[in-house]
């Protein structure tokens, strides 16, 4: 068959070829012998007799491109010999490219007037049946609709070996056109074969024969779709993907479980050497560290949080609020760190600054300090890291799984099969590829001290999120009464109950329960505004601004014609449909191809 680009044929047309193509044939005889081999698959030899006439000093010969494939069927061309009409062999040159043959024939001596190229070769398997209870059919393009040149005349003879002559159904045709083109000719049957002869043929144009046999009379091969290849092995890797992948989630699932949480006990106060960044690291809420730690700033009196525009509505958090650094005294060293980053080494006591609108350099480096959390967790003895070789088995199985998967996709392109069939299951399972390094990333697991702070942790959230009268029930307990005493010295009951509770504000942060917590400190305050709040509000919707200012500005810094080809690119390989039943057309078999002058 023979596909030619839909422009071609008028431009062929309506235009002569220019510089080596400006020549013509004077004619275009195909003869074909059809038989069997020994395992009942067709073969066929042909003999292609061409003669062209050449303008002098122009052409040094031709090129001659023939199909290697019928559809998906691999024709195994092979030439025998290429000569002139007397049997002197002709120079040639063959280089399979893009589904096609192409022999270029002639020495760098120019040819002028009638020469005759007679090329005998081999194709296998010319017989196809198209579906699976139709005929046995051949099929086949004569000249091909890829020549620039016109054709005096185009003429076959098909000669049917013994054991395919009694399986003949007695129907025939023949076509004559452009691709698609259903005008009929006359396939004459004498003797053995059967003959045609047309011309002139012009540009694009092919001559197309149809011969039927009884279905079943010919050995089909398997075609390159039907291979376990193709249908059976990308379903079972896809299926080993997801066996990783399921093996993956249980080993991070199961054997790499954090410890699970004992009785959650209320609590009332931070923990011992409290550190927010790494408090928000163990009960996973790295997000809410920054927040809370400038809250925890501004309650222990190291900063004061200043409302830029009190009572203003419509002010966006990142211009409303700033931070103004009191004194540095009782920062532990990572704190230190975060009021340098955000005052400068001084520390110069009476210094503001945004928090919503930090330099790139100021944030990326406070972002740097909360990733370092991890870090510390695990050096402090809080998180440990597991180490197991069933993660690495389970990565490289997944390796070598793809590997095969690429195998099955370049054989796939190599025999122009790669269909759904292959594609989906190999996009799936690059996902799960993906997905399985991820899940068997090793998390860092809480070691017993890290669970034990989780679960105090877990306490605190339990306090903070209690009803009123409960919390108070607390606070009145022995062990409550204690610590109110403790921490209020001199002051009065309420003054401790106003510190106990706004020392928890850092830990309503972290556990994303200011809202409530602070309309349980505006009834404490007795509607006064907070030592460490320069602003005339206390309200939720103020604090919830300043929270999400304290890290609008806490990043990462991220570093920032047409087409060329061969007149009979497009023109070779099957259409893949019956002729039989009136459905033939020029240029819908296999074999033809086209060519050109050289």
């Amino acid at each position: 068959m023979a596909v030619a680009l839909a422009a071609a044929p008028v431009a062929g047309a309506s235009a002569a070829p220019r510089g080596v193509d400006d020549f013509s044939f004077d004619s275009f005889a195909g003869d074909y012998t059809l038989d069997l081999d020994s395992s009942g698959r067709a073969v066929m030899r042909v003999v292609e007799t061409i003669v062209a006439v050449f303008p002098p000093n122009q052409n040094r010969g031709i090129i001659r491109a023939i199909p290697i494939t019928d559809g998906e069927v691999p024709l195994d061309l092979e030439m025998s010999s290429i000569t002139d009409e007397n049997g002197t062999p002709w120079y040639y040159e063959r280089d399979d490219y893009d589904g096609f043959a192409e022999f270029a024939l002639g020495t760098d001596e120019y040819l002028t007037g009638r020469t005759t190229f007679v090329l005998s070769y081999t194709v296998h398997d010319p017989i196809r049946r198209y579906d699976g209870t139709g005929p046995d059919e051949f099929y086949w393009d004569i000249n091909g609709n890829g020549w620039a040149q016109t054709f005096d005349t185009v003429s076959a003879h098909v000669e049917v070996g013994p054991a395919l002559a009694a399986a003949l159904t007695g129907e025939h045709a023949c076509f004559l056109g452009y691709y698609g083109t259903d005008d009929g000719c006359t396939l004459t049957a004498q003797g053995g074969g059967f003959d045609t002869s047309v011309g002139p043929v012009g540009p694009y144009n092919t001559l197309t024969v149809g011969i039927a046999f009884d279905g079943g009379t010919v050995v089909q091969p398997q075609l390159p779709r039907d291979s376990w290849i193709v249908q059976l092995a990308p379903k079972v890797l896809l299926g080993l993907m997801f066996l990783w992948l399921a093996l993956a989630v249980l080993l991070r699932v199961v054997v790499w479980r954090e410890p699970p949480s004992g009785t959650i006990i209320a609590q009332y106060s931070p923990p011992d050497d409290s550190d927010l960044l790494l408090d928000a690291n163990v009960v996973k809420r790295q997000p809410a560290g920054l927040p809370a730690l400038f809250v925890d700033f501004a309650v222990r009196g190291l900063v004061r949080v200043v409302d830029n525009k009190p009572g203003e509505p419509n002010v966006s958090a990142r211009r409303r609020f700033s931070l103004e650094l009191v004194t540095a005294d009782g920062a532990t060293a990572r704190e230190l760190s975060v009021l340098v980053m955000l005052f400068g080494a001084s520390l110069t006591a009476g210094k503001r600054v945004r928090p919503g609108k930090l330099d790139a350099d100021t944030g990326a480096s406070l972002y740097a300090l909360t990733a370092t959390a991890s870090a510390t967790a695990l050096s402090s003895g809080l998180r440990y890291k597991p180490a197991s070789r069933w993660s690495k088995l389970l990565v490289r199985a997944s390796g070598v799984t793809m590997i095969a998967f690429v195998a099955v996709g370049a054989w796939a392109i190599w025999k122009d099969v790669l269909e759904g069939n292959v594609v989906w299951p190999g996009v799936v399972a690059i996902v799960v590829a993906i997905a399985i390094p991820s899940v068997l990333a090793a998390p860092a697991r809480l070691t017993r001290r890290g669970a034990q702070l989780r679960d105090y942790l877990l306490g605190m959230k339990l306090y903070l999120t209690v009803a009123e009268e409960e919390r108070l029930r607390m606070l009145q307990s022995p062990e409550g009464a204690l610590r109110v005493a403790t921490l209020s010295k001199h002051s009065t009951d309420k003054e401790a109950v106003v510190k106990l509770y706004e020392r928890l504000l850092p830990y309503a942060v972290l556990w994303g329960v200011e809202d409530q917590w602070v309309s349980t400190l505006q009834a404490v305050y007795a509607d006064a505004t907070p030592a460490w709040l320069d602003g005339d509000t206390f309200d939720s919707s103020v604090f919830r601004s300043f929270t999400s200012s304290a890290t609008s500005s806490v990043r990462p810094i991220v570093s920032s014609s047409s087409g060329g080809g061969s007149s009979w690119s497009s023109s070779g390989g099957s259409s893949g449909s019956s002729f039989s039943g009136g459905g033939g057309f020029a240029g819908g078999g296999g074999g033809g191809g086209g060519g050109g002058g050289r």
